[in-house]
């Protein structure tokens, strides 16, 4: 993969802290919405490497989505 083919790519996803701030909510309750299934992720931390926590990165889109249905959900 080429480097702007790579950088069009991590565009396209965020970091939990940016989900965070997108929706006005904290790092830990966009954790929960993870483990839940709400919102799909990837984990981008190398195998084996010991981290602290897993470094995590969601769709743009599946935020949007997320975001969108709550919207919805709350005009009913």
């Amino acid at each position: 993969m080429t480097k702007p083919a790579t950088a069009a790519v991590l565009e396209r996803y965020v970091t939990v802290a940016d989900v965070a701030e997108a929706l006005g909510c904290s790092d830990d309750h966009v954790r929960g919405l993870l483990a839940d299934g709400a919102l799909p992720y990837i984990d981008i931390s190398r195998r084996g490497a010991k981290t602290r926590r897993p470094k995590i990165r969601v769709p743009i889109a599946a935020v949007e989505r997320y975001a969108e249905k709550q919207l919805r959900q709350g005009a009913a």
